[in-house]
């Protein structure tokens, strides 16, 4: 990589902050008055939100209205931890510490209860609502089999890759389009795929921190993986090799990454436009952005409007893409939705 001079650096750096393209005109509504976790379904008509303090709420964000308040803790003392739909949007699953709660979106009506012996750290439901990925306190993952109300499968991140003899908390999941494999990132730096049946570990990707976020793509043909600030990077399937690395900074493609704070950014939301050519990804410092699939190509950043300039802020919980992918969508923490044309 060629040697920066320090005027260079600031440079870039000064082209960092405005590497966004100017806010467009948006519409905004408010869907609590705190945002802990949010999801939208695959074809984007339905929000579920949660928060600490509320219950957890479906939208249709067609007519922005709200379907259902769904809690089974009637004091709000717990609130909405974590929240997940089917692929098939029929059945949803909400996350109260310790509690799953199994809904039908037709008729608003819980099907299951499902009580767990520590607290739950995130959640998937299998394509057709009828299996769930769990990520428990207890440094594990679990298949879990809602009709049996029983354990499939553990997964372990073992502490190997960070020189730890202990293993290491699993933080997110997240099943196949098929519900055969299973996504876990950890504490020990690692996203890895396992084979939901036989419990096989067949592929596993190195971070530089603690791995915050896995997804699918839903025509499976790619993983996405993220690390508390780091990169967020793209691996074809089924080889795992890596397909791109996603840079929200005006640093070249080409070049590696300076070890500068600037250019770390933790990416905390993802979802695919309807054609699977695009990708949207949210962030923990105000930014959406845009990219070109399958090479990673960025085509637009933006920064959410902030409704209190003096709040901290806004982490992207949630983004989709609307109006025949001519428009995006994104829920920030402080419960509010914002949605901007963007071509």
């Amino acid at each position: 990589m060629p040697r920066l001079s320090i005027p260079v650096i600031a440079g870039l750096a000064v082209l960092l902050s405005a590497c966004e393209a100017p806010s467009p005109d948006i519409s905004q509504w408010r869907h609590s008055k705190s945002s802990y976790a949010a999801e939208f379904s695959n074809d984007g008509q339905l929000l579920l939100s949660g928060s600490t303090n509320t219950a957890a709420r479906l939208w249709d964000t067609t007519t922005n209205q709200i379907k259902y308040d769904w809690q089974n803790n009637a004091d709000n003392s717990i609130g909405t931890q974590a929240v997940a739909f089917s692929a098939d949007a029929k059945r949803a699953a909400t996350v109260e510490y310790d509690k799953v709660l199994v809904w039908d979106i037709d008729s608003g009506k819980p099907l299951n209860r499902l009580a767990f012996p520590m607290r739950v750290n995130d959640i998937d439901l299998s394509p057709e609502g009828d299996f769930l990925l769990i990520a428990l306190a207890n440094h594990t993952a679990i298949y879990f089999d809602i009709a049996a109300n029983q354990v499939r499968q553990i997964f372990v991140h073992d502490g190997s890759p960070i020189n730890s003899e202990i293993n290491q908390p699993v933080n997110t999941v997240s099943f196949s389009p098929d519900g055969k494999l299973a996504l876990t990132g950890g504490d020990d730096f690692m996203a890895r795929l396992w084979n939901i049946e036989t419990g096989e570990q067949l592929h596993s990707w190195k971070h530089h921190n603690r791995v915050n976020l896995v997804k699918f793509e839903p025509q499976g043909r790619f993983v996405i993986t993220a690390g508390d600030t780091d990169q967020t990077h793209l691996w074809a399937m089924p080889n795992g090799d890596l397909q791109a690395s996603l840079r929200t900074s005006p640093w070249p493609k080409e070049w590696p990454l300076p070890n500068f704070p600037i250019f770390d950014y933790t990416t905390t939301a993802v979802n695919f436009s309807a054609d699977g050519t695009l990708l949207i990804t949210g962030h923990s410092n105000e930014r959406v952005c845009i990219w070109r699939l399958p090479n990673g190509d960025k085509q637009q950043c933006w920064k959410v409007a902030r409704q209190n300039e003096l709040s901290p802020g806004i982490i992207i919980q949630a983004v989709s893409f609307r109006n025949n992918d001519n428009s995006v969508l994104a829920i920030g923490g402080d419960g509010y939705a914002q949605q901007w044309p963007w071509r």
